[in-house]
């Protein structure tokens, strides 16, 4: 009896041991499976909607990284994954007379002209300037004090970068400079089969109108920036010039105008990846303040949402939000940030042009491109505009 007992004691203590064993490595790999699913979820959003900070899930706001991910190895090439759009039969709005730039309202405040000045006083950004060692993650990087165009701080700001849906940015001024702002809201713009699916085809945001819808002209503007519908801004560039190719070409002409012809150049109007759809950090800041100089166009960038009018999929009216603003909101930059426009391709990683004004009533911009994530994009304009507007 005692050996019988002893044997059952010790297949009992056995059987409990390995059981604690299997939940032990249930619990680990379910925590890998968590941490791996996690990095997965955040590429499956950078790849598909993260681009613009839509539907992606907060996580938590880390702001101490290893420097090991902080590193970025990309090795650009050229996207074959743009699907033309065949060119509609649209009637083009007038385009004969652009209406000049005349800053109204805050941005009357700004120094005039788009030459930022690098001082004695101007700073490389490093982490070691930030409190509690915040390692930035961007790796380009401009901040701009527009009162007086001044460079404040800088990374890397001249080096040639891909921008994103930066790019509509300059899509919205190159349109607001032509339309007839009577007709925002009276004409429309039909959209055909091609236009519906264009954005799921070459893999980018939309506002989401099918064949058959027929959003104002406001409505396009909106949706361009927002939730950076491709949708919106093939729209509103075809509606403009009459096809994508021809409002390039005004795009291209406007960059000259500002004086960065030579430095940034664009081959689509929604900011698809092209070996030769390139632009600095510099050169987004002088496109950046002149749209906040172009009233609707500070309007549109500083709007945090908006309702279309009613659509086949949302008869009440789709609600865009402006997710940048909308979470950088209760985050502490000492001012308040007013506009913004984020990108994301693969190529150029998260990136993100914004403006603040200050609580000492200063008006600074930044701008940033190449970080990993959406949230590490948010505290890096967080963490610049924190050190600077002081």
């Amino acid at each position: 009896m005692s050996r019988n007992y002893k044997k059952r004691k010790t297949r009992r203590i056995r059987r409990v041991f390995l059981t604690i064993r299997t939940i032990l490595l249930i619990l680990l790999v379910t925590v890998a499976l968590l941490l791996v699913g996690g990095r997965l979820m955040d590429a499956y959003l950078g790849t598909h909607v993260m681009e613009d900070f839509l539907r992606a899930i907060p996580v938590q706001e880390w702001l101490k990284l290893p420097d090991e991910v902080l590193e970025t190895t990309q090795t650009p090439a050229v996207s074959d994954s743009l699907t033309p759009r065949p060119t509609p039969a649209v009637t083009a709005a007038p385009v004969a007379t652009v209406t000049p730039n005349t800053p109204e309202g805050e941005a009357a405040e700004f120094a005039a002209g788009y030459d930022f000045r690098a001082t004695k006083a101007t700073q490389t950004i490093k982490d070691e300037l930030f409190p509690d060692k915040y390692a930035f993650g961007s790796k380009y990087a401009i901040v701009v004090d527009l009162d007086h165009n001044e460079v404040l701080a800088q990374k890397d700001a001249g080096v040639r970068m891909n921008p994103a849906s930066m790019t509509k940015i300059l899509t919205i001024l190159v349109a607001a400079e032509r339309v007839d702002f009577s007709r925002l809201d009276t004409d429309t713009f039909p959209v055909d089969a091609d236009l519906a699916v264009y954005s799921y085809v070459n893999d980018f945001s939309s506002v989401g109108w099918v064949e058959g819808d027929a959003p104002t002209i406001r409505d396009l503007f909106y949706g361009c920036i927002l939730p950076s519908g491709a949708d919106a801004a093939v729209g509103l560039a075809e509606y403009t010039a009459g096809s994508q190719e021809n409002f390039v070409k005004l795009m291209n002409e406007k960059c000259s105008q500002l004086g960065i012809g030579k430095t940034t150049h664009f081959t689509n109007c929604v900011g698809l990846y092209d070996a030769n759809h390139y632009s600095t950090c510099h050169d987004m800041a002088v496109i950046m303040k002149a749209a906040l100089e172009n009233t609707f166009c500070r309007e549109v960038l500083s709007a945090h949402t908006y309702t279309t009018k009613p659509m086949k999929e949302s008869p009440e009216g789709e609600v865009l939000s402006n997710w940048f603003l909308r979470r950088i909101e209760d985050k502490d930059t000492h001012g308040t940030v007013r506009s913004a426009k984020t990108g994301f391709v693969k190529e150029s990683g998260c990136c993100a042009a914004s403006y603040q004004i200050a609580g000492s009533g200063a008006h600074t911009m930044v701008v940033t491109a190449d970080t990993y994530s959406v949230w590490k994009c948010i505290y890096d304009h967080v963490a610049l505009y924190a050190l600077y507007d002081k």
